[in-house]
């Protein structure tokens, strides 16, 4: 089905039209923040689609534009040394990357949520994963895991002698330096006009990004917010005796990220007491736990929709959205690090996602982190960052009104 699939939308290419409109109506400015040019940009991003999925009927859905013209470029960022938890993972985090490119191809090209909205088929507008910084970064991250981690089996037979000043030195070195070769990348594709994204990696992996995001939108005068999902607030000042932690992460980006706005973070259900004072402390941090979701969720309806509605609402309109898989229920985050009961399902952080477009709002980036190296883990994980890439392009005004006929139950 899959091959077919992509057979007719290398077909299609040559007769789609760009509009501003939304599936309800409504319509939207395109974003200029980050491309200047957004028709310029899907125009080209379309062709080189069209030319790589003539050559290759069979081609990945998220491989189907060249470096050079893609719309959205996901930059891998194989680094995962501040994992806590590496019997979890069996320290395979960093791998995922390259393992979801192995798994895409069984993704369709259809995602049915985007559909509302006047665009199907997010592929056919060009979509790269780029490994071009992905050696230097798996480099750095070998070293300071055995450094972070000194008691497990990365350490080899002879193990590694507990952790000193100069060790904890060492890895925050290493961080930087990898911090530093993501946050360049980034810098590029925005003087470039083009949009990015991250695929990780732990949580520590995007923040070079995120913070090229914020000085980007500050050489603007413009402004940005964060909704995080996750299981955990990553608002720790230091943890496991580093403040490049995953657990970290949140934390920085508050402290250090120019033209921040504001945090949402939605699914916490494990924090600690030096977190909420951090929270407390930041009046742009804003937190849904699983306990205040939890009574929207069971009723389902109105009441969820209001729950929807109230995350979304403390965020200025460009977005960057920082999804941490555990921030989902236990089966869509298998192979992950930290994870932790309670959740929110994919249709709940999808109907989330979603309000971001229907609101107004511009998806400008994205991370997508901590996904397990697992067959069911980057089952999960692919798709979610293909449903975002799409969400990106809305905000560039790509648009092919593929539709399906609504039941007449609903």
């Amino acid at each position: 089905m899959w091959r077919m699939a992509v057979r007719r939308c290398s077909r299609r290419l040559c007769c789609r039209n760009f509009s501003t409109s939304f599936g309800d109506g409504g319509t939207v400015q395109a974003c200029t923040l980050v491309v200047p040019s957004p028709s310029d940009a899907l125009n080209r991003g379309r062709e080189s689609a069209h030319i790589k999925m003539s050559e290759d009927p069979y081609l990945s859905v998220i491989q189907t534009a060249s470096a050079d013209d893609a719309v959205v470029t996901v930059v891998a960022v194989p680094w995962d040394a501040t994992m806590c938890t590496f019997e979890m993972t069996e320290r395979t985090i960093h791998q995922t990357p390259r393992r979801m490119v192995d798994f895409s191809p069984v993704v369709d090209s259809v995602d049915v949520d985007l559909i509302e909205f006047g665009l199907g088929e997010p592929t056919t507008f060009g979509l790269c994963v780029d490994f071009s910084i992905a050696a230097e970064v798996e480099s750095l991250n070998e070293e300071a895991a055995v450094l972070l981690h000194p008691n497990s089996a990365l350490s080899g037979d002879g193990g590694h002698p507990a952790r000193t000043p100069e060790a904890v030195q060492r890895i925050e070195e290493l961080y930087q330096a990898g911090s530093g070769a993501v946050e360049r990348r980034f810098r590029q594709l925005f003087d470039e006009g083009r949009l990015g994204a991250v695929f990780g990696g732990d949580h520590s992996s995007p923040y070079g990004a995120i913070k090229a995001f914020g000085a980007h939108c500050a050489s603007r005068g413009e402004s940005f917010g964060i909704l995080q999902f996750d299981a955990h607030a990553d608002l720790y000042d230091s943890y496991d005796d580093v403040s490049c932690s995953h657990a970290c992460v949140m934390k920085r980006v508050l402290d250090n990220v120019e033209a921040l706005d504001a945090v949402v973070a939605v699914g916490i259900r494990e924090v600690n007491s030096q977190e909420l004072e951090a929270h407390s402390a930041d009046s742009r941090h804003h937190m849904f736990t699983a306990a205040h979701l939890r009574r929207a969720s069971f009723a389902g309806g109105a009441e969820w929709e209001r729950a929807v509605r109230a995350i979304v609402a403390p965020l200025p309109h460009h977005v960057w959205v920082s999804f941490d898989i555990d921030g989902l229920e236990l089966q869509f985050c298998d192979g992950t690090g930290t994870p932790v009961p309670g959740g929110l399902s994919y249709l709940q952080a999808t109907d989330v996602l979603l309000e971001i477009h229907r609101s107004g709002r511009v998806l400008c980036g994205f991370d997508v982190v901590e996904v397990g190296s697992t067959p069911a883990g980057v089952n999960v994980g692919v798709r979610l960052m293909y449903k975002l890439a799409g969400l990106q392009m809305l905000g560039l005004g790509a648009r092919d009104n593929l539709q399906i006929r609504r039941p007449t139950l609903i």
